[in-house]
């Protein structure tokens, strides 16, 4: 079943069209990309090869993953994980797949590194959720 939205998003600039997956959730059935202007800071840094990652293309393995070329745990977190988190408003690939794969990773190993971060995070996660909601009229994952 197809349903045809088109809703303007002060996040991404453009209308965008949806449609109605199996569990009755809307789902983008396309994508303009974003604007230079409204890109995310990690967006941008990725682009420009600030980030000590690259994406390892193993679809016999799992799919992709990402190659860590530093150790995690050796890190800057206060500096890494709130970019990552700016990420999660990302809908173009692969940065939206980076971004969610590179918070795992490093919420997965960041141990203690991760409690003095929290504040720094509020504001990407609160744009997530914006988005979302703009997008959806829900707040989902």
């Amino acid at each position: 079943m197809m349903i045809e939205l088109s809703h303007k998003s002060p996040w991404i600039g453009d209308a965008h069209t949806f449609h109605l997956i199996d569990n009755g959730r809307l789902s983008p059935a396309k994508h303009t990309p974003t604007p230079v202007s409204e890109q995310s800071a990690f967006r941008k840094l990725y682009d420009r090869g600030d980030f000590p990652i690259s994406v390892n293309h193993d679809a016999g393995a799992g799919g992709n993953k990402i190659n860590w070329k530093v150790d995690i745990g050796k890190l800057d977190y206060h500096h890494y994980l709130p970019l990552f988190f700016s990420g999660l408003c990302e809908l173009d690939e692969p940065y939206a797949f980076l971004a969610r794969q590179g918070v795992r990773d490093m919420l997965a190993s960041g141990g203690t590194k991760i409690l003095p971060v929290v504040p720094q995070l509020i504001i990407p996660i609160k744009s997530k959720y914006k988005l979302m909601y703009s997008l959806f009229g829900t707040y989902c994952n």
